[in-house]
């Protein structure tokens, strides 16, 4: 598609942002209105007064009048005077083609479609968006929506959208991309009453030509925008989407809301597809390309709003000082913090001989500080903790009283002086006294939050930014790696000996094992291998043997044998066996690959064994992944799994997903992954079983797989 732009040269280029493709959305040298109407009921009517303080030439066309509310009306597009870089098209659903055919041949660069009515509505709605695509693709026009909300610009007074009130958000550094119009103007509306301003915000609705990587890569050279807010419904091109959070991220916050946690979507019959649902493979995705990704709406845009003020340096585990004027909160801030993995140090013995010196003798002085109220040596306990060398950021809760304003006003300036670390500030009380120092604050690079669990929710978030921004510093630059394995052929499961064979020219321990056709060749198997032994059918259409009465356990005799033979070849209809020496008992994890449609091939890695199903949540991330990326995945195991892991066999684990990374980049024709039990014994990690199933159509066509971050 080719699109031609222009350079903004009215009125609205007196604040000028960065030129770009979507440079006509954002900075119109003129607009011009289809289907204006001077009715306030008729979308044309909301729309020309949404537009009515744009700062440039604002156009209405409307065959049927000359004038709409003191602006002079054309008849078409062809009839305005002087070009027209973006139309807001309001008319109905079956009129918006010929529309979009008339701003192609008026030379207009861009349009707005708000209606809904298309292929969110039904096979005819589809039809209608097809014929829509089809202009666009032809034409080189930009279209935002259909079935949008509409854009916001507050810096240009560009309010492009059918909702009242939106001329009163403020400008400010906060950028919202959402798929939904509705969750667009909430969040904006929300950041508002946050204090925090606007530099765009983006509902894209139907996003037939715009999308989300467009709006993610305005904003990230946007020179006004500080931080992006994101809302995800649905990833039809993941790896699209993950390389424009990357690109982002890496030099802005970005903060994301992926919707459809409760949405498993559809389970792959293996244990590492029924674990993978939909929302948790987006989630990882977007952590592994740098967002902070996060539960709520209220979340997204307090945390985003939160880092728009600040960001902290890249750093692989901040320690953060906590400072309260009342206790009761402290603790909550401190008890939230340390849950979600928030590091807090003890302080240094200087710093806390030169608290007790500060604050009166009942206060606790260790992390958290507790002042008992806020007083006049409060800035003074600031700086202190701050100086401690483990501190690196500084969470502080004070409630408004009568030294409350003053607090602010020595912290803002000394942070503006750079004598403190970054700071956040948690006060509630009287809203005018809160407002006039949020104010002061956030001028000063402080963010501010009403309530001590909402404190720790945005320090928490920003230091996972931080923690991002450290690693991925230290993924870059690492070689492709090279996977012995040839391409498999086939479509469906290989059987578990087939499969232990793979997991062997990758250099993953196995149990001595032999396929036995016959029950001579069993005995003979039984003669050779070290007992006691496992005897398990061998049927790759089998791929729960235990569940189908196809596994026996703890084989010591030969009568034992005879027996675990004929119970097991019950389960199926061509009896084959794989006898394999038992593996010590010990720690049972699962290492598992699935490929999503959007996001190509993921890793998996959780507690595994027979129950699986019912253990704490695994831990995803897109393959192929660096050696850091794989570190980071194993130190997200549950805590409790953690500290039954020697750091060995931690580096054994990550060294195995490593590997089964890279070797479901390289072979997309392994459709799904499942090496469950990995048993953690005193020899090193055993593989006691492997699903690996195979559809060669696939092969050479994932379009998904992505080199690590």
């Amino acid at each position: 598609m080719t699109t031609t732009h222009h350079t903004s040269t009215g009125p609205a280029a007196s604040s000028e942002v960065n030129a770009g493709p979507l440079a006509a959305f954002v900075q119109p040298r003129a607009i011009a209105v289809v289907g204006a109407s001077a009715d306030p009921t008729k979308a044309g009517g909301a729309m020309i007064r949404s537009l009515d303080c744009y700062d440039g030439p604002v156009h209405p066309v409307n065959p049927r009048a000359t004038e709409i509310l003191g602006r002079s009306a054309a008849a078409t597009l062809a009839d305005i005077d002087g070009p027209v870089d973006l139309a807001v098209v309001a008319v109905p659903p079956p009129v918006v083609p010929q529309v979009l055919r008339d701003c192609a041949d008026a030379g207009v660069s861009a349009a707005i479609v708000c209606a809904g009515g298309f292929a969110e509505s039904g096979p005819d709605g589809e039809r209608l968006q097809h014929e829509v695509a089809d202009i666009v693709a032809a034409s080189g026009l930009r279209l935002l929506g259909p079935n949008t909300s509409g854009l916001l610009v507050p810096a240009h007074r560009l309010f492009a959208t059918f909702m009242p009130g939106v001329a009163d958000l403020p400008a400010g550094g906060l950028a919202i991309v959402a798929q939904s119009g509705g969750v667009n103007l909430a969040s904006a509306f929300l950041a508002a009453r946050l204090g925090v301003g606007i530099s765009l915000a983006v509902g894209l609705g139907n996003a037939v030509d715009v999308d989300t990587v467009d709006v993610l890569d305005h904003a990230a050279a946007d020179h006004r925008t500080t931080a992006i807010a994101l809302h995800i419904e649905g990833v039809d091109d993941g790896a699209a989407l993950m390389a424009a959070v990357e690109r982002a991220s890496a030099i802005k916050p970005v903060v994301a809301l992926k919707v459809g946690r409760a949405d498993v979507s559809e389970f792959a019959r293996s244990h590492t597809g029924a674990l993978a649902g939909d929302w948790a493979v987006a989630a990882a995705a977007l952590e592994q390309a740098g967002a902070v990704v996060v539960d709520s709406l209220t979340d997204l845009v307090e945390v985003a709003a939160a880092l728009s003020v600040r960001r902290l340096p890249a750093a692989a585990d901040p320690g953060i000082g906590v400072v309260t004027g009342q206790a009761g909160p402290g603790l909550i801030v401190a008890d939230h913090l340390a849950t979600t993995g928030v590091r807090l140090p003890s302080l240094a013995t200087p710093t806390t001989n030169r608290l007790a010196g500060l604050l009166p003798p009942l206060t606790y002085q260790q992390n958290p500080v507790d002042t008992g109220r806020p007083d006049a040596s409060f800035m003074e306990v600031m700086r202190t903790v701050s100086a401690d060398p483990a501190i690196d950021a500084l969470l502080v809760y004070a409630l408004q009283e009568p030294v409350t304003s003053d607090i602010a006003e020595a912290l803002a300036d000394r942070v503006r002086r750079g004598e403190l670390p970054p700071v956040v500030m948690a006060t509630d009380g009287p809203a005018a006294a809160v407002t006039a120092q949020r104010a002061t604050l956030h001028d000063a690079g402080v963010p501010v939050v009403r309530a001590p669990d909402r404190a720790a929710t945005v320090l928490a978030a920003m230091v996972t930014d931080a923690r991002r921004q450290h690693r991925r510093g230290r993924t870059g630059g690492e070689p492709a790696v090279e996977i012995p394995v040839a391409r498999l052929s086939g479509a469906g499961a290989l059987d578990e000996d087939a499969g232990k064979t793979l997991l062997g020219q990758l250099g993953i321990a196995t149990p001595p094992r032999r396929v036995c056709d016959t029950v001579e060749q069993a005995r003979q198997a039984w003669r050779d291998l070290p007992g006691p032994l496992v005897v398990k059918i061998l049927d790759a259409e089998i791929t729960h043997k235990a569940a189908a009465g196809g596994v026996r356990l703890g084989v010591r005799t030969e009568d034992e044998l005879l027996d675990a033979l004929n119970t097991t070849a019950a389960a199926s209809q061509r009896p084959r066996w794989l006898l394999e020496q038992q593996v010590e008992p010990g720690i049972e994890v699962i290492v598992g690959g699935t490929r999503d449609a959007a996001f190509g091939p993921m890793v998996l890695v959780g507690a595994g064994g027979t129950g699986v199903e019912w253990g704490p949540a695994p831990v995803l991330r897109p393959a192929p992944l660096s050696s850091a990326d794989a570190d980071e995945l194993v130190s997200g195991l549950p805590p409790a799994l953690l500290l039954d892991l020697r750091p060995d066999r931690r580096s054994e684990l990550a060294a195995v997903a490593h590997t089964i990374s890279w070797l479901l980049a390289g072979h997309p024709e392994i459709t799904e992954l499942d090496i469950n039990p990995l048993r953690v014994t005193a020899a090193g990690l055993i593989a006691l079983d492997a699903v690996i199933v195979v559809d060669e159509s696939t092969s050479g066509r994932d379009t998904n797989t992505r080199p690590p971050s």
